[in-house]
């Protein structure tokens, strides 16, 4: 029979390219709160069968006694039918989001691809490919929705390539939130803006703490940026670098020398500029859903989509 003390008791749930990989790290720190290994299990999005509890026995079979359990998949938010199976199988579990402008974080996620090789199209491409499989009932719902989001996840792993662009559908947080908010109760979610996290990382961490109910006063170097993205790389450069990633050859390199060329990279500065027609798409097509979370949450996000 599986073991509930190795139960989750919180997920952080989202987004993509928001600080999710921040957030583990600090929670890691924490003497009361043991993070799952892997950061990113999935289970709950990814496993076809309900047995998650079997699957999560061993992503915290290191647990020695720490009063929160915790594990950072940031698909989650994202992924329609997860809602539904977290309410059902972890009712009282608390939950995090972490949000950032919505345009950002579609152009971060796109450049980790794209940067990678496993994104082959242009940004502007993808934008307008991304909003024609856009429909009105969301395209990974229900059981059709779900084959085909694993069938997507399939081909980015096997295949290093993407099918159907998703970096739009990822930032409608007012609509996955308003998800959520009909299956848990406001106590259980927290939300919190990427920016704020960066520029005070303690005090978003207390609030975070004392949501977990876990000591508030832990105090380390909560500075450092992780899986943060590579600057503007020039194009030649940029092509070797994506042929490396293609053929997987940082996986033969050591875990210094990868982290030496990104380091190199991120000094080079940001990534090129959105085109001003594309940013304005963009912005047309967020705005609603901005506001839709800002009455959610009753607060203001003020500076996106500007």
């Amino acid at each position: 029979m599986p073991d509930p003390r190795y139960s989750p008791t919180f997920f952080i749930i989202g987004a993509p390219k928001c600080g999710t990989t921040s957030l583990y790290y600090y929670f890691n720190h924490h003497p009361d709160i043991c993070m799952s290994i892997p950061k990113e299990p999935r289970y709950v999005e990814l496993i076809d069968r309900c047995d998650f509890q079997t699957s999560y026995e061993e992503a915290f079979r290191h647990w020695s006694g720490e009063k929160a359990l915790g594990e950072a998949s940031p698909t989650y938010l994202f992924v329609p039918y997860v809602a539904k199976r977290l309410n059902q199988h972890y009712p009282n579990a608390r939950l995090i989001a972490v949000l950032r402008d919505p345009i950002e974080r579609a152009y971060s996620d796109w450049w980790m691809y794209y940067s990678k090789g496993i994104e082959k199209r242009s940004f502007r491409d993808c934008v307008l490919k991304n909003l024609k499989c856009i429909t009105d009932k969301n395209r990974f719902e229900g059981y059709e929705g779900e084959t085909r989001w694993k069938n997507q996840v399939r081909t980015i792993e096997q295949k290093r390539r993407i099918g159907e662009p998703f970096y739009i559908d990822v930032g409608h947080y007012g609509e996955q939130l308003t998800r959520y908010f009909s299956l848990f109760s406001p106590e259980q979610i927290q939300v919190i803006r990427a920016d704020e996290l960066v520029a005070e990382p303690k005090r978003i961490l207390s609030e975070l703490y004392c949501f977990l109910e876990v000591t508030p006063n832990v105090h380390f170097d909560a500075g450092g940026r992780f899986n943060s993205a590579m600057g503007n790389i020039p194009a030649p450069l940029l092509s070797l670098f994506r042929a490396a990633q293609q053929v997987r050859l940082p996986l033969f390199l050591p875990a210094f020398v990868k982290e030496a060329v990104r380091s190199h990279f991120r000094l080079r500065g940001g990534r090129p500029a959105i085109d001003k027609e594309t940013f304005c798409i963009l912005k047309s097509h967020f705005i609603d859903d901005v506001r839709r979370l800002e009455r959610l949450l009753g607060r203001k996000f003020d500076g996106w989509l500007n």
